[in-house]
């Protein structure tokens, strides 16, 4: 059994400045104390859903239809398991075991994650009882919930008391007799035309509305059945009518297509024989110029990715296969393993010890005793995600322990801006955290994030290389070269694995997006005068000799630090000596 190797915490104070400074950590851990690599959660604003309207006149639009089904909220969640709730899970548990299939070898994966202080699950719970308050008397929970709404809000509780008097004054006026009409009554009125047409019918049964809130659905329920549902109705309600499962595991096949593209090794390649020799290497700069297909001195990913799509490429399948695995029960234990063992097999049909780790006996499957010790032995990889919905900016996302087998990887730990990297074994995995608006649902979502050298070889994650940041270039292109020979193979450059908890079934949005391992620039954007921004035709803050309409006598004079680029700072220093 696998033992948990607990190291020094790093200093909180230095590990605050060298994230403020934008550098990536490198983790120098000791042999006691406890392990703790954190990162800050990154939050998501709730954004407005998107309208479906098309190019109409006014009158003729029609509101856009919003899903209110599971299946219609959450199409990048795998919902074929929720028909069955599964309430033998105490609420109060915490923890979350996952095997993690990584290319190399699959890892067990232990997750405690808390929100505000309370175990993830105990929000669903908690959002159960409310409602179970709700159906026991739902006129004064509605009036309870008035009461504290206004509590909260004086502005809407004094809107609230005006209200009230108005609704007052209307109701004496109301009943207060007409003189007018009395009067004209006595005087005598000419009888009226009757009209003998036939009124127009009218629908008894009025046209349906989607109900605007849980509890009003909770009504009509209890309307249609004539009974009030118990805590597993309820339970099978939020998860199969309203909101989906409290777990949510992201679909296997999100964004699988990308794991396979690797644009940067391809345009290295110059040859295209599968290596990047040092000679091509040291055309990195030239390689990328070769893909400036606009001629702008700017090289975007997508012209980089246009060049690399070389069609007399073979094509490869996407991807490896399934990433996470919740830890298999005797029901479905022997699928569970057959899957797995196909899975590698595919991979490399001569290894054998991928299952090794948790086929003990190594009889083809796993027995009871195996299930058992997947639950209870000590996971290759802990971590601690807590959220606070209060503060979103209080939460973090911690690697506390890594076992005895993978303890190299954190003297090797990377932290980004948000996210940690490690090395496990030969594969790199990313772990991050994000969060919404409350929820009382958690996502969890793996993705092989592909484009392994794009994100670390791009300096500021904006899509684009200028001509200054080609300048750094080999540079950064060097931290790919582990064994220091000057050039690059597959093996040296294979995609990163990234695990994604989220609060909220937001998972997907995160995953969605390549990851980020450049801290935010911290150089505030300087702007230059008025006549270099018209010579800045390509829009990168820089003038080049190809931009500048004047002669090299007078490029020289303006540049003033000799790089063969105007800035903006040299052309406000020169607007000020004039």
């Amino acid at each position: 059994m696998s033992t948990i190797r607990t190291t020094l915490w790093l200093n909180t104070g230095t590990l605050r400045v060298l994230l403020t400074l934008g550098v990536i950590l490198t983790a120098s851990l000791c042999t006691a104390g406890e392990l703790k690599l954190s990162v800050p959660v990154r939050f998501l604003p709730k954004t407005a859903p998107a309208s479906n309207a098309t190019q109409m006149p006014p009158g003729m639009q029609r509101p856009p239809t919003q899903p209110t089904t599971p299946g219609g909220k959450l199409p990048q969640y795998q919902l074929d398991h929720i028909r069955r709730g599964d309430n033998s899970v105490d609420a109060d548990n915490s923890s979350l075991r996952i095997i993690l299939a990584l290319p190399a070898q699959p890892i067990l994966v232990e997750a405690n994650i808390t929100v505000d202080g309370k175990a993830f699950r105990r929000m669903r719970e908690d959002c159960v009882a409310e409602i179970l308050k709700f159906v026991a008397d739902p006129i004064a929970w509605k009036e309870q919930s008035k009461r504290a709404a206004l509590r909260n809000n004086p502005a809407e509780a004094a809107t609230s008391i005006l209200e009230g008097v108005k609704n007052v004054f209307d109701q004496v006026v109301a009943a207060a007799p007409d003189v007018e009409k009395a009067e004209d009554s006595e005087a005598g009125d000419k009888p009226k035309d009757t009209d003998t047409d036939q009124a127009d019918l009218v629908p008894e049964v009025p046209a349906y509305v989607a109900p605007n809130s849980l509890f009003e659905r909770i009504e009509r329920y209890m309307a249609a059945t004539g009974e009030a549902p118990n805590a597993d109705e309820v339970r099978w309600i939020l998860t199969n009518w309203v909101d989906g499962p409290a777990l949510l595991y992201l679909n296997d096949n999100f964004q699988r297509f990308r794991a396979d593209q690797t644009p940067v090794f391809n345009i290295l390649d110059r040859d295209r024989n599968g290596k990047v020799s040092s000679e091509e290497m040291e055309l990195a700069v030239k390689s990328f110029q070769d893909c400036d297909l606009n001629r702008n001195d700017i090289i975007e990913h997508t012209e980089i990715a246009e060049v690399a799509n070389d069609p007399r490429d073979e094509a490869t399948h996407a991807g490896f296969g399934k990433l996470i695995y919740a830890l298999p029960d005797h029901t479905n234990a022997a699928f569970m393993y057959q899957r797995l063992a196909q899975q590698y097999a595919s991979r490399d049909p001569q290894s054998t010890a991928a299952l090794a780790r948790f086929d003990t006996n190594v009889d083809g499957r796993f027995d009871a005793a195996e299930l058992k010790s997947l639950r209870d032995r000590a996971p290759d990889i802990r971590i601690d995600v807590t959220f606070d919905s209060a503060t979103p900016g209080e939460s973090r996302l911690s690697v506390v322990g890594l076992a005895d087998e993978f303890a190299a990887a954190a003297e090797s730990a990377a932290l980004n801006p948000r996210s940690v990297t490690l090395q496990i074994g030969s594969d790199t995995v990313d772990f991050c955290a994000v969060q919404s608006t409350n929820s009382d649902q958690i996502s969890i979502g793996a993705v092989n994030d592909g484009y392994p050298m794009l994100p670390v070889v791009d300096p500021n994650d904006d899509g684009r290389f200028t001509i200054r940041e080609l300048r750094q270039l080999n540079q950064r292109l060097a931290r790919f070269d582990r064994n220091g020979d000057g050039g690059l193979t597959r093996d040296e450059t294979t995609s990163t694995i990234r695990l994604c908890f989220a609060l909220g079934p937001v998972a997907h949005q995160e995953l969605a997006s390549l990851r980020s391992v450049q801290s935010a620039s911290k150089e505030p954007f300087v702007k230059g005068p008025n006549w270099f921004v018209q010579m800045d035709v390509n829009k990168d803050n820089d003038v080049s000799a190809k931009e500048f309409p004047g002669n090299d006598e007078q490029f020289a004079e303006l540049d003033a630090d000799g790089d063969k680029l105007i800035s903006a700072q040299e052309a406000n220093a020169f607007e000020g000596k004039q």
